[in-house]
């Protein structure tokens, strides 16, 4: 089979993952009008059960998935995660009206945590597929192409949301609305799964003779080497959080709407799709540590220009704002992966990369409500900033240790 449609139907899976990921983020507060209709609608705990809940369970997931992964083959379980992924996000869609509350509630969460189980081994399984899937020079490049898939699928959540603000009104997304995003998802996992039965497998020996005690085992061995691999990654997890977090956090503290903020995430987005594909082309180079030390140095000198362009109340500032964090994002993990995978031993990698992805991404994610308790007794909205870059310092502790 030609590798460039191998590489394009891996791709389908990311951008279902981070068409969900932001379409969660954005649907909290309405499903929790949906399902608690009787509770306080400004309750953050409620609001974030639904994104933390799949956080969560993706761990499991990635953990799960990764293991089959090292145990039978890179292919069975993307397929299987494919499937799995276009049902319960389908059937979510399609969930009958006039059920008990109860039920309804149950139905939904059991169809999100199949869901997230799936998405938990997306990337891990995809970027560990990308890698392995030929033995040459250009797999950093396959890894990058996930990644602008996946800014493709954040596009794509925002004009399906988009669509649903502009189209209806509050009651009509409450009462039917809310489900016409699950079945774009679900649609698009089928479309995944029947595509992605026509990969190959990767190029790889027989893993069929690892077991629970062998991948055990070789964890144990290699522990001090990937203990610290989960930092390097923590940087552009967070960096990605924020991202979420800023029509929230910008339009409290400055001058701009968040018609404005998503507007400008929008082009920042479009942008970060090349951006990934040119970020790849460099990473086949061997200088990708000193490429990755050179974005980590570069977002503790921009701090100032962060601070300046959130100054200026105009559009185009703001635009470069969401622009130039779509470059630390984009760049790093890009970097990161692949550093990732290239220090993991073959027999645990989908393993260790499914544990790494996600529990870091699980950590990220409570970042928005640490800032917000901390803004409530610490206004300056700076903070945000430098407390972010201890995240840089840290990567940049953990990629010394790269050998």
């Amino acid at each position: 089979m030609n590798y460039r449609l191998s590489r394009l139907f891996l791709n389908m899976g990311a951008v279902l993952e981070y068409y969900d990921y932001l379409t969660f983020v954005f649907l909290a507060k309405i499903l929790a009008q949906v399902f608690f209709p009787h509770v306080e609608q400004g309750n953050v705990t409620i609001n974030f059960l639904f994104f933390a809940l799949g956080g969560a369970v993706m761990i499991v997931g990635g953990l799960g998935f990764g293991y089959l992964s090292d145990l039978w083959g890179r292919r069975k379980i993307i397929l299987c995660m494919s499937i799995m992924m276009a049902v319960s996000s389908l059937s979510m869609g399609l969930m009958p009206y006039n059920l008990d509350v109860k039920v309804y509630l149950f139905l939904f969460f059991a169809l999100r945590i199949i869901q997230a189980l799936s998405f938990g081994g997306e990337i891990p399984c995809a970027t560990t597929f990308a890698y392995e899937l030929e033995n040459d020079t250009k797999k950093n490049s396959r890894i990058s192409h996930i990644f602008s898939a996946a800014s493709l699928g954040s596009i794509l959540a925002t004009g399906v949301l988009s669509f649903l603000t502009f189209s209806l009104d509050m009651k009509d997304v409450c009462a039917w609305g809310w489900r016409i995003p699950f079945l774009v998802g679900g649609i698009l996992g089928l479309l995944a799964f029947f595509l992605r039965r026509s990969l190959p497998e990767t190029l790889l020996p027989n893993l069929a003779k690892n077991n629970v005690r062998d991948i055990f085992a070789e964890s144990k061995i290699h522990f001090k080497h990937i203990a610290f691999l989960p930092f390097i990654l923590f940087f552009p997890a967070t960096l990605i959080t924020v991202n979420l977090y800023f029509p929230v956090y910008i339009s409290q503290h400055f001058k701009f709407t968040v018609d404005k903020i998503y507007f400008a995430q929008t082009i920042s987005l479009i942008f970060s799709t090349g951006l990934a594909i040119v970020a790849g082309i460099f990473s086949d180079k061997k200088l990708i540590k000193k490429f990755y030390v050179f974005v980590l140095l570069s977002f503790l000198c921009a701090q100032p220009f962060f601070f300046q362009l959130l100054s200026n109340s105009s559009t185009l500032s703001l635009t470069s704002l969401m622009i130039l964090w779509q470059f630390f994002i984009t760049t790093s993990i890009v970097f990161a992966m692949f550093l990732i995978l290239e220090t993991l031993p073959m027999s645990i990698r989908a393993t260790a990369n499914g544990l790494i992805y996600n529990l870091t991404f699980f950590m990220a994610s409570f970042v928005p409500i640490l800032f917000s308790k901390f803004f409530s007794t610490h206004p300056n909205p700076h903070i945000l900033f430098y407390i972010i870059s201890i995240t840089s310092f840290a990567a940049l502790i953990s990629i010394m240790k790269i050998k």
